[in-house]
């Protein structure tokens, strides 16, 4: 699949008449089984290829992409995008495409999920709606098996491929007034542990049978991972140089300051093979970056043309989108 992606992002690079430009070449590969009501409903399939052309012209961007990959409808796409920058007005933030870099390997394809057939994938929802009837309860939710390859080339020498694999299972177990979910993903299907999982599912079911009236007060909670994640989302998406630089945000003025507790540190990791982790986006090569260490703000996610503005190096890591791992119960 990687050759055939770069044979039509080179065929793409030889027709393009941009002052700079980004191509992206993906392929996607899905399987979707639904289950409901303790029985399986739905199943799909399929994959397909997209090319996408982003076209810098005097300053002025013009993006464009298509799923039709023959010849013609390549040349189409790159003419729309040429047309769209100049007939765009000019974007006083563009900056130049990433220069040629060394892209660090990481291994995010397994072949448990390439394996992933619809014999497992039914074996294993089978195997969770007999968990649920044997607690005389529903459950619902989905198995995802993804593969994704792509390639990324730019005007400056930027080359890069990246492969991917992910399954993910979620469900939601119900009776009465109970009703609990759980979901978890993994590049490796073999850890994706439906035993632990269906036991964490049961733990949570049995915690909620029994109804206990509470006083109102302060509660202290620990939270799930799941919850983690969403928490640190939210964090994240407020957590920009740029914007605490232009007095957005909590983090205002806030650089090398205590901001948090001093048992929390947060840090993206290129070495931890239990992340999905991207080496490179659109605006860089991703790094192992300490953002915050014993609630010491280190370091905030900058963009090229922020960095540009203020003299500094680009701090955006694509491996932030990563799942927060499991293990920070361990904590």
């Amino acid at each position: 699949m990687k050759e055939k992606l770069m044979t039509l992002a080179k065929f793409m690079q030889k027709n393009i008449a941009a002052d700079d430009y980004e191509l992206w070449v993906y392929y996607d590969e899905t399987q979707n089984m639904r289950f409901a009501q303790n029985s399986i409903t739905q199943h799909i399939s399929g994959d397909y290829i997209e090319a996408s052309y982003r076209s810098v012209k005097d300053n002025k961007i013009g993006i464009a992409s298509t799923r039709q990959i023959d010849e013609e409808s390549l040349l189409q796409m790159i003419k729309t995008a040429e047309e769209i920058a100049q007939n765009n007005s000019p974007d006083p933030n563009v900056t130049k495409s990433l220069k040629k870099e060394t892209v660090p390997k990481v291994n995010n394809y397994y072949p448990s999920v390439e394996k992933l057939d619809t014999t497992k994938m039914t074996a294993t929802i089978k195997k969770v709606i007999a968990f649920a009837e044997a607690k005389k309860a529903k459950i619902s939710g989905i198995l995802t098996k993804n593969i994704e390859h792509c390639v990324f080339m730019t005007k400056n020498g930027f080359s890069g491929c990246v492969a991917a694999t992910e399954a993910e299972i979620s469900m939601t177990m119900s009776k009465d007034h109970i009703e609990t979910k759980v979901a978890y993903s993994n590049n490796d299907f073999l850890k994706l542990d439906i035993d632990q999982i269906l036991k964490q599912l049961e733990e949570q079911f049995n915690s909620l049978a029994v109804m206990k009236e509470m006083d109102y007060e302060t509660i202290p909670v620990i939270l799930r991972p799941q919850a983690v994640e969403q928490l640190f989302g939210y964090m994240y998406w407020l957590f920009s140089q740029k914007a605490a630089d232009e007095g957005l945000t909590p983090f205002t003025n806030q650089l090398n300051k205590q901001v948090f507790g001093k048992k929390f540190s947060f840090l993206s990791s290129m070495e931890d093979q239990d992340l999905m982790l991207r080496p490179f986006n659109s605006n860089n090569v991703s790094q192992t970056i300490q953002w915050v260490k014993n609630g010491k703000i280190l370091a905030m996610p900058t963009d090229r043309y922020w960095a540009q503005k203020i003299n500094l190096h680009p701090r955006i890591s694509s491996i932030l989108s990563s799942k927060v791992k499991a293990s920070l119960k361990k904590q």
